[in-house]
């Protein structure tokens, strides 16, 4: 049991730093660039909101002490990734990016951000 926990700590950690030191440079500058229009393919919207989750759960089933933590941050990623289809879209001004954290707005644009291309 001990092995165990030392391993999933040892994984998380380098994942973690890992994840840190080139999601910032690679993902992040790909998803968040102004210059591409990269959540307007509703493929690529999906795989940008579901791959995370995936890992999350993940984590969920074998490692519960960093399920919250994670859980938290997919839910404020989720935030950014709806805020930037929908000024993407046209839905949105750039100075009205809180609204991508707001369930009534994402609600309220619910089509346009699920199934329209």
């Amino acid at each position: 049991m001990n092995f165990q926990f030392k391993f999933y700590n040892f994984v998380v950690s380098n994942l973690i730093s890992m994840t840190i030191n080139s999601f910032d440079y690679c993902f992040v500058f790909f998803i968040f660039n102004d210059n591409n229009k990269i959540m307007r393919n509703l493929t690529l919207y999906y795989i940008a909101i579901l791959f995370p989750f995936a890992i999350v759960l993940w984590f969920g089933f074998n490692a519960p002490p960093y399920f919250v933590p994670l859980l938290f941050a997919y839910i404020l990623y989720r935030g950014f990734i709806d805020s930037k289809r929908l000024m993407e879209k046209g839905l949105i001004e750039k100075n009205e990016w809180w609204k991508g954290f707001n369930p009534y707005y994402t609600l309220k644009y619910f089509k346009q951000l699920y199934f329209q291309l």
